[in-house]
């Protein structure tokens, strides 16, 4: 009999050195079929092999306390596995104990890395399962921050994306500023003529990029405005004396309040300017625009940036 004993011991020694391996494998490269292996080889010994407890302890506890030393998304990783393994209703359910100490925390530090990395939605679904699966633990309050940054992360990644094309499908950054009159509310301008010079002519201050706007303003296509001044010329090659008419600048213009998406400015903006030089180069037309100073075109837009 202590030489059967001692045969069977030494099977479940070779078992379970097996399991240590395929455990600790699968730590290291988070291999859920080596954790398996390795969960399936430790209950065969307490299955097959009874009185070999305290080497299975031995292994299980060898594997158990690896795991809070690792990189907290290894650690949420491990975790998950632990939580969701089917009970065996032996001491290898022992392991999910270790789940609730380890798992909130681990949860917020991998969620603050993609948050870091740029990964918003894989922040995101971290940050949720934490205040999910730990509704009342004192880390939840941070979980709850990281999803609001998280959520305005996502909302910017997607106001990025739409470029020009928010004009057409506006869209809410809630991080924005709120819009305000008697202020100055600084712009993202989109023109559907990229090559318009009064458009760029716009004074710096009145602009600003994605993260610190408080609106989006969507100017149009350039059209004639109010008539200013007409006048006579005399064509070079001809003589012929024509009356040529000058007209403001004219925009359609809308404005979005970024933090809400809702539309604070739909009309059109006329830019005046200087009228009837002493020469003039026409192309077949007796209509021509002013000639805009940076101030009048500052003074057009201001009801829209400045209202």
């Amino acid at each position: 009999p202590m030489t059967a004993r001692g045969e069977e011991t030494a099977e479940a020694c070779d078992r379970l050195r097996e399991a240590g391996v395929a455990l600790r494998g699968g730590a290291s490269r988070l291999d859920t079929d080596d954790l398996r292996s390795g969960y399936q080889d430790m209950d065969g010994v307490l299955q097959a092999m009874p009185g070999h407890d305290r080497m299975v302890d031995t292994v299980l506890d060898g594997f158990l306390s690896g795991v809070p030393g690792r990189d907290p998304c290894a650690v949420t990783k491990l975790t998950d596995w632990l939580r969701q393994r089917p009970a065996t209703r032996n001491l290898l359910d022992r392991s999910a104990d270790i789940v609730p100490k380890l798992a909130p925390l681990a949860l917020l530090d991998c969620g603050d890395q993609r948050a870091n990395a740029g990964d918003w939605a894989g922040a995101q679904a971290l940050y949720q399962q934490m205040v999910d699966q730990y509704p009342g633990h004192e880390l939840a309050e941070r979980a709850q921050r990281g999803l609001k940054q998280a959520k305005e992360g996502l909302e910017l990644k997607h106001l990025t994306s739409l470029g020009s094309g928010y004009c057409k499908t506006p869209a809410v950054y809630s991080a924005a500023p709120p819009y305000a009159k008697g202020t100055t509310d600084p712009a993202v301008v989109y023109a559907t003529d990229t090559y318009d010079d009064h458009v760029k002519r716009l004074p710096g201050e009145w602009q600003a990029d994605n993260s610190h706007a408080t609106m989006v303003v969507c100017v149009g296509q350039r059209d004639s405005g109010a008539s200013v001044r007409s006048c006579r010329y005399r064509e070079d090659v001809s003589g012929r004396v024509r009356n040529v008419t000058f007209t403001k600048i004219a925009y359609p213009v809308k404005a979005y309040e970024l933090r809400t998406g809702n539309v604070v400015f739909d009309g059109r903006v006329e830019i005046g300017g200087a009228a009837c030089p002493a020469v003039i180069t026409l192309f077949g037309d007796d209509q021509v625009y002013v000639t805009p100073a940076d101030s009048d075109i500052r003074a057009a837009f201001a009801p829209v940036f400045t209202p």
